[in-house]
């Protein structure tokens, strides 16, 4: 059975209705994944024991700006997610909209709104280039606002996702512990770029190793 983190910045009960809905519907252990409001692109996924991610982004949080263009939240995350779990094993869903789409009165305004919205949405290729899957839809709180083709397209996504263990673990570059950011600095809530500070160069001395807490300062979220 595949592990499957569904992520938000925004709060769960934003997708909650979502992950019900997969929790008793798909043969999935679904995994709620809290990714922080801002800098998202330093976030490190703690990608133990998980074969696959959902990005949940919700317009009303900072608009459809996913990948490419001014003000993107996630050029450096996807990217990332990519690397770790495969492109096969990444999905994206972009919520909140009205819905229906269109003028709520025919199913013909409907889907050609929505096909005028995929269609600037391509102009973000990155978001597609890294994701096998990426949908559009309306509330995913205390309901489900999707197509019945959409979520059958999630369905399968969840079924198909299966992420070779070959060590694509986000890890940190520091020599001084070569293991996953999520323990060396995520887990500590430290940042990485003083993390490095650590690893000056090849020939420091043992006996000039500085203490952690002389270089890295807490994150403030």
């Amino acid at each position: 059975m595949p592990t499957i983190g569904v992520c938000t910045s925004a709060l769960e009960t934003n997708i909650q209705a979502l992950l019900t809905r997969l929790r008793e519907t798909s043969n999935a252990d679904i995994k709620f994944v809290q990714l922080p409001y801002n800098d998202v692109g330093s976030y490190r996924l703690d990608s133990r024991n998980m074969d696959g991610i959902i990005l949940c982004h919700s317009i009303h949080n900072r608009r459809f700006a996913i990948t490419d263009v001014t003000d993107a939240l996630y050029d450096e995350f996807l990217p990332r997610a990519m690397r770790v779990f495969g492109k096969d094993n990444v999905a994206v869903i972009v919520h909140d909209f009205k819905w229906p789409f269109g003028d709520g009165e025919s199913v013909e305004g409907h889907d050609r709104v929505k096909k005028t919205l995929m269609t600037s949405f391509k102009g973000q290729p990155t978001t597609f280039q890294c994701s096998k899957l990426a949908l559009i839809c309306g509330r995913l709180d205390g309901i489900i606002q999707m197509d019945d083709d959409d979520l059958q397209l999630l369905q399968e996504f969840m079924a198909n996702c299966h992420r070779e263990q070959t060590g694509g673990e986000d890890k940190c570059n520091c020599k001084w512990c070569l293991t996953p950011l999520y323990f060396c600095c995520s887990a500590m809530n430290f940042c990485c770029s003083a993390m490095k500070r650590l690893c000056k160069s090849d020939d420091s001395q043992a006996g000039e190793t500085v203490r952690l807490t002389e270089y890295a300062q807490p994150v403030i979220t």
